[in-house]
């Protein structure tokens, strides 16, 4: 697991993603954008699961209903490791 979403985020993000259009094909993507000083900046964005490339790196961590994507880029820098972001 790369990150824990707790259960009062993890009702309210599946509360917005039941307004989109196919929400049960929708995951949470969780980026890393870049640094602002000593800390990440992040992207949170609601992309298809299919979307995903675990070949690629990419991780996709099932939390309850909620499926989180986390793109291989972004994967070392949201473990604590350091990693050179766009």
């Amino acid at each position: 697991m790369v990150l824990t979403v707790t259960e009062p985020a993890r009702t309210k993000i599946l509360e917005l993603r039941a307004q989109e259009e196919e929400p049960e094909t929708l995951g949470l993507r969780v980026e890393v954008t870049g640094v602002q000083g000593v800390e990440y900046t992040y992207d949170l964005t609601f992309d298809p699961i299919a979307d995903a490339d675990p070949a690629a790196g990419d991780v996709v961590d099932h939390q309850g209903d909620l499926p989180v994507i986390v793109p291989a880029e972004s994967v070392d820098p949201l473990r604590g490791r350091r990693s050179t972001c766009r």
